[in-house]
């Protein structure tokens, strides 16, 4: 039995869809905390009071709007967005956190703290991040009211330090208490103070880092990351934690040679030429984003995704694959440093999601291998992977066809994801299928559709042209 006769299917949009008039206000306002509880029970305290705080200005405005429906659904999709992303951006962590450990989320959350605090010292971005992964730890195990003191107390913390952490932090301290960790974690990062040196193109220390390393491992790896984050403000935060990785297997090798200077010099250029590559990729996704459009875009990572994850279902990989493509228009138009910082970030949730994905349902064995490599490894892994040598295609089927009401559809959206699902069941069917091949079948099909949607008897045209299609297809025997 649920309090308040509340239906356990009952959207929540539907509660931000109401229309209540002063009197059951706050019937409504409490039936939507309770809802959005109980659909998100991993859900942190001070997410679901945020989100009831945001319910209650739309509230507050649209009940005075003329038209209130419309004014309530206009502003909650923006509201139901933005508490996905949260929710989002803490599955992300958590899996992280179970899949790399406490050290790389130590070291994530240091590169993330000193990037929002540039101007703060060494001791003090240290101390917080002790904190925040503590506070992580406790998310993660879904302890929402510790989570909510800790965040609290960090918050006092960083006010009663705001002279040394930073001058923009100001305005959040002048909240009430429980409003303040949420300010803090939103704020833009500090610009870099003219007093501070002038940024350095060394990325690696190499002549006393030997003994520092020897002596104190992880003090000296802390301090090589603040001297990174602080001398390479253009490098994404992934490129750091690999620079990190790779620095650390340097260290490994050269330190038991004579010359580890020399040593070390050579593996600053591997990393330099590493960091170009890395920047190539990026650029040369964003101006094939741009020449073909983010459709077109969509669809060449669907044939890729279907041929590397052939046992996702074709949903999944339309949904992975559409990510990629809000990547692309989210980062692409930035200048180049800040694309290739937000295409690694970004992309890196949406190979996340592919290996969370295949931790619930072992997808292959190449997927497995990428997602056990570490952050970066993994993007560039995926990104290299040939078709899964282990899959037995399935004869070419596609349910599709039997839904010409979709094909035919007056919303746009609907026929392209129509076309997405039939593309990608080719794909899986024949996953080598030869480039101009596909580009035959691919024409066919839009011909197909025309001609279909413009007869009298549209079922009656898919299932008689449609299938012969699909047997020319499915033999390798069709022609222009």
């Amino acid at each position: 039995m649920y309090p308040l006769s509340l239906s356990p299917s009952l959207p929540i949009s539907l509660y931000l869809s109401l229309s209540p008039s002063i009197s059951n206000t706050c019937f409504v306002f409490h039936r939507y905390i309770f809802e959005i509880s109980r659909r998100y029970p991993k859900a942190l305290v001070v997410v679901i009071l945020e989100a009831t705080k945001n319910y209650n200005k739309i509230l507050e405005t649209c009940c005075a709007a003329a038209d209130k429906d419309v004014c309530i659904n206009e502003k909650a999709t923006e509201a139901k967005k933005k508490f996905r992303e949260i929710l989002e951006e803490q599955e992300y962590t958590c899996y992280n956190l179970k899949k790399y450990g406490k050290d790389k989320l130590h070291a994530l959350k240091f590169i993330e703290t000193h990037e929002k605090f540039v101007n703060a010292n060494q001791e003090t971005i240290s101390h917080i991040v002790k904190v925040v992964v503590h506070i992580y730890e406790e998310i993660c195990k879904g302890n929402s009211v510790e989570v909510l003191v800790d965040r609290i107390a960090l918050s006092q913390y960083a006010c009663e330090h705001k002279d040394a952490i930073s001058s923009n932090i100001a305005p959040c301290c002048e909240k009430p208490l429980v409003e303040r960790p949420n300010c803090l974690a939103t704020l833009e990062n500090d610009a870099r103070s003219p007093d501070l040196p002038p940024p350095s193109g060394e990325i690696l220390k190499e002549t006393e880092a030997c003994k520092s390393y020897t002596e104190h491992r992880d003090d000296y790896k802390e301090s090589f990351l603040f001297t990174l984050t602080r001398n390479h403000p253009e490098l994404s935060k992934l490129i750091d934690l690999e620079i990190l990785h790779k620095y650390e297997q340097l260290l490994e090798k050269c330190c038991q040679l004579e010359d580890h200077v020399q040593c070390l010099h050579t593996g600053e250029e591997q990393l330099k030429s590493y960091i170009t590559k890395i920047n190539e990729v990026v650029k040369n996704n964003c101006n094939n984003y741009k020449e073909i459009g983010g459709y077109f875009f969509q669809n060449e990572y669907l044939i890729k995704y279907s041929k590397i994850i052939p046992q996702a279902p074709t949903s999944k990989l339309i949904e992975l694959t559409e990510k990629v493509a809000k990547v692309a228009e989210k980062c692409c138009h930035l200048d180049s440093n800040h694309q290739v910082l937000c295409a690694l970030e970004n992309t890196d949730k949406v190979i996340g999601s592919i290996c969370s994905y295949h931790e619930e349902h072992h997808t292959n064995k190449q997927i497995c291998h990428c997602c056990d490599s570490s952050f970066i490894s993994r993007w560039e892994c995926i990104n290299n992977l040939g078709p899964d040598p282990s899959y037995v295609p399935p004869p070419f089927k596609p349910k599709t066809l039997d839904a010409p009401e979709n094909l035919c559809s007056p919303n746009e959206e609907t026929v392209q994801k129509s076309k997405q699902s039939l593309l990608s069941d080719l794909i899986k069917s024949k996953p080598n299928i030869p480039d101009e091949e596909l580009a035959v079948g691919i024409l066919a099909f839009r011909e197909l559709q025309t001609d279909c949607c413009a007869a009298e008897n549209k079922k009656e045209c898919f299932d008689t042209k449609g299938q012969k299609l699909v047997e020319q297809l499915q033999s390798g025997h069709i022609t222009e």
